[in-house]
């Protein structure tokens, strides 16, 4: 069975709608069994199977969020179990005019809007300010907003949750690690901005210690309320004649 083709917006009513539609052709037309999804690109016709509309939405958004800001759905042809979703992800516009939110400009000041060559490295560059100010779990978001000059006019804005700080340490491997050195590492890094900077730190305080090394680097511990750095140590060898 084919249906006719749709426009896939990249905003999120467009996304919401999409998705409720999506759900409802799902529900109509294909039995409650276990079924098989496919994405099909209409130019290169490489085929990716996803596990289910959900998924297929989630990876029609990251291609409007990757440069692709006019990715259309063609066509959905549903056969038995198996369901083939055509789309079209048009032309990668990495040169492109940003316009940075208030949000993004309020914690980095910069002009608020700009021409770039390359819009993956800014989105690049943007978001390891945010990593390297401690929100390890930062995502610059896209936005289409129109066209200007010939290129598109696009809104870089943040999602993040909360900083992230170094709460403790805790010792594997060998244990025999003398308090004092765990003291000193807590009263040097304990509630400091987790980041490369402050890891590659704790990562030299072992390179010249004479009795313990790390066996691999420091592991970090994610919860909802804490940041817990892993410490996997051993023993240093020592060399005899």
């Amino acid at each position: 069975m084919v249906f006719r083709p749709l426009t896939y917006n990249t905003t999120r009513t467009g996304l919401k709608f999409f998705l409720t539609i999506f759900c409802i052709i799902i529900c109509v037309f294909v039995q409650a069994q276990k079924k098989q999804y496919w994405l099909t690109d209409s130019e290169t016709h490489v085929k990716k199977k996803v596990k289910d509309s959900a998924s297929a939405v989630k990876f029609l958004d990251s291609l409007s969020q990757n440069s692709y800001f006019f990715t259309k759905l063609k066509e959905v042809k549903v056969k038995g179990d198996s369901t083939e979703i055509i789309y079209d992800k048009g032309k990668n516009f990495n040169e492109t005019y940003v316009s940075l939110s208030d949000s993004i400009i309020e914690k980095f000041p910069s002009n608020k809007e700009f021409f770039t060559k390359n819009l993956d490295s800014t989105k690049k560059s943007l978001n390891k300010k945010y990593i390297d100010d401690g929100f390890a779990f930062s995502r610059v978001k896209s936005k289409y907003k129109g066209q200007k000059n010939g290129y598109p006019l696009v809104e870089l804005d943040i999602s993040k949750n909360n900083k992230r700080t170094i709460d403790g340490f805790v010792v594997k491997g060998y244990e025999r690690v003398p308090k004092r050195f765990i003291k000193n590492l807590e009263k040097d890094f304990k509630g400091k901005t987790y980041d490369d900077k402050n890891l590659v730190s704790i990562n030299k305080n072992f390179q010249n210690h004479p009795f313990v090394s790390l066996e691999r680097p420091p592991q970090t511990l994610f919860t909802k309320d804490s940041t817990q750095i892993y410490l996997f140590m051993e023993k240093k060898k020592t060399n005899t004649l």
